[in-house]
């Protein structure tokens, strides 16, 4: 899996840190990374590499908090 952009890894661990208040999500948030590298496997998705590059013509829209 291609390492997170400092915003999505921003988003990725607030995800994380709500989550581990939760203890019931405890057993799949210790499978959630090698879920997700399942299930953004290149070799199955030949063309992700495409959509994981930001369109020029998208607007971008600001973190929700983030100063601007």
């Amino acid at each position: 899996m291609a390492p997170l952009s400092d915003d999505h890894r921003a988003i990725y661990q607030a995800f994380l840190d709500q989550a581990a208040l939760d203890s019931s999500l405890t057993a799949w948030l210790a499978k959630l990374p090698e879920q997700l590298a399942q299930g953004l496997d290149r070799q199955r998705h030949g063309d992700l590499s495409a959509w994981e590059k930001p369109s020029p013509n998208c607007p971008h829209y600001p973190l929700s908090g983030a100063s601007t």
